[in-house]
């Protein structure tokens, strides 16, 4: 997706191995479309490196599909079996 103009000042966008290090002291880290992609051990140390190096104040914000409760047809049940 693309970042409107007028955010981008406020915006750094750093290439890296999430994994490995996170640039510590943003104010926000946004996970969109991340976690899913890890098993549980590594979407919960992603999420721990976040937390680490967080400012007090930050957030860490989330962007995922959730599975319906219901057996209805949905795009994220679809997309759960595409990643299988």
């Amino acid at each position: 997706s693309q970042i409107p103009p007028e955010v981008m000042p406020r915006v750094d966008l750093v290439a890296g191995d999430l994994l490995e290090s996170i640039p510590p002291g943003a104010d926000v880290y946004l996970l969109s479309w991340i976690l899913h992609d890890w098993d549980d051990t590594d979407a919960i140390a992603l999420l721990q490196r976040c937390a680490a190096v967080l400012k007090p104040e930050g957030r860490v914000v989330v962007v995922e599909m959730l599975l319906p409760d219901s057996p209805q047809p949905s795009p994220a049940t679809f997309f759960d079996v595409e990643m299988l």
